[in-house]
């Protein structure tokens, strides 16, 4: 998305965002009016109100959500105090939740963009083995820093469990054979019938 179709503001906190699944316990009425202007928003292709450099005002805001004016009058307040809608520090009224998913989705691009980046390298500097695929040295990267660890383990944990595993491993293959005991019954004694 091009920059006029984000909302200007300093600092932004993903982590400060309502759940969109809030939106369940709020008043019929927001409800319905969230659920506009998310609408209007996607429509646009955009996350926040404005026509370019201008700030629309909530008069325009209310025709492009299909709302009547005075509806979205009496219930902005409510809603911009909910954290389902925001003001930039220029006045326009912004989707906390739909700009957010658009830094996700720019931070996936870049991963995505380094991780091609990298692949360009190890193909042209002759790292990657004839025939491997790239899911195939990813997989081998991977095992390599020891996989995921489990839930609720750290990454220490991880690490010293695995070496625990290792070195049961190497105990259980040098185990010595275990020898013929003598005693039992021989098939003669131990006669049915």
């Amino acid at each position: 998305m091009a920059d006029m179709l984000r909302p200007h503001i300093t600092e932004f906190d993903l982590d400060e965002v309502t759940p969109f699944k809030m939106l369940r316990a709020m008043a019929p009425e927001l409800r319905g009016v969230v659920t506009n202007l998310h609408d209007a928003l996607k429509e646009l292709r955009s996350c926040v109100f404005r026509a370019g450099q201008l700030v629309l005002e909530d008069e325009q805001i209310a025709q492009q959500a299909w709302l009547g004016a005075d509806v979205l009058a009496r219930t902005l307040p409510a809603i911009l105090q909910s954290g389902f809608m925001a003001r930039d520090d220029d006045g326009a009224l912004f989707s906390p939740h739909l700009y957010a998913k658009l830094l996700r989705k720019e931070e996936r691009t870049a991963r995505k963009a380094e991780a091609d980046a990298q692949w360009a390298q190890w193909q042209d500097s002759g790292y990657m083995p004839e025939g491997m695929s790239r899911k195939m040295m990813t997989a081998r990267q991977n095992g390599g820093a020891g996989g995921r660890p489990r839930k609720g383990e750290s990454a220490e944990q991880a690490r010293a469990r695995r070496a625990r595993e290792v070195e049961q491993q190497q105990a259980q293959r040098h185990m010595p054979l275990v020898a013929t005991v003598a005693g039992g019954k021989t098939e003669t004694e131990n006669q049915t019938g």
